[in-house]
């Protein structure tokens, strides 16, 4: 896939978020407006710093790693109807939010920024990319950005949902 291919995808995919809804290749129109601006809202950054023990109340569930050769996106979409909750690691750029995805990158975070409303999520984040970029070291500082529910349009070749 092109870079300008890609850049173009990043700006659509910024008109999606802002207008909050795109018309799917049926026509159909497709609202994202509540499930975008609920996942922005609820995002929250954490640090070493800012963790609580867990509570001795806290319910507990069984919880399941795999390890499977796919792209997130197909893992996502596999489990959506796994009747659970789905987590992804977003192995993110901590300088920039989306790393270069509005300048037609190409990895993970690219990719997921991209096909969702991850982008105006780590938007709200904005002290930990200062945090990072004020950190003089190359290393990486013990932060996390999580942003639940982040409603996706894509799938990995860029068609609309």
């Amino acid at each position: 896939m092109k870079k300008t291919t890609r850049m173009e995808w990043a700006k659509e995919t910024v008109a999606i978020c802002e207008a909050g809804f795109y018309l799917a290749p049926s026509g159909k129109r497709v609202d994202v407006a509540v499930t975008a601006k609920n996942a922005a809202e609820r995002t929250v950054m954490y640090s070493p710093a800012d963790t609580q023990p867990p509570s001795e109340n806290r319910k507990s569930s069984p919880t399941a790693f795999e390890v499977v050769n796919e792209t997130t996106f197909k893992a996502l979409a596999r489990l959506q109807g796994s009747g659970g909750h789905v987590g992804c690691l977003n192995f993110a750029s901590a300088k920039n939010p989306g790393g270069g995805f509005l300048t037609g990158a190409q990895a993970q975070e690219e990719a997921l920024a991209r096909s969702s409303a991850l982008y105006p999520c780590l938007l709200k984040a904005p002290q930990y990319y200062e945090r990072n970029r004020a950190n003089r070291s190359l290393i990486y500082l013990d932060q996390l950005i999580y942003s639940p529910l982040v409603p996706f349009f894509r799938n990995d070749e860029g068609v609309l949902l």
